[in-house]
């Protein structure tokens, strides 16, 4: 479907489908992606606070390293 429609970005956080688009070569972007994006160009103040709420209201699963290097790389 992605193919059909000349999608321009796919919201996906499975690794499997992510590795999938990508062997189509369709850009992909992860919803922590989509916060980084948010907060740079203003959108939103802080990732710190939705990323915590991902994790606990919706057992979103983040590798803790990659959590504290998101937000030392995004001054928080």
């Amino acid at each position: 479907m992605a193919l059909e429609l000349e999608t321009k970005m796919l919201l996906l956080d499975e690794s499997a489908a992510r590795t999938v688009a990508k062997s189509y070569d369709l850009p992909v972007i992860g919803s922590v992606g989509c916060l980084i994006r948010a907060k740079r160009t203003g959108m939103i103040p802080e990732i710190s606070p939705l990323m915590d709420a991902m994790i606990k209201e919706a057992r979103f699963w983040l590798n803790p390293v990659f959590y504290s290097t998101i937000l030392k790389d995004n001054d928080e």
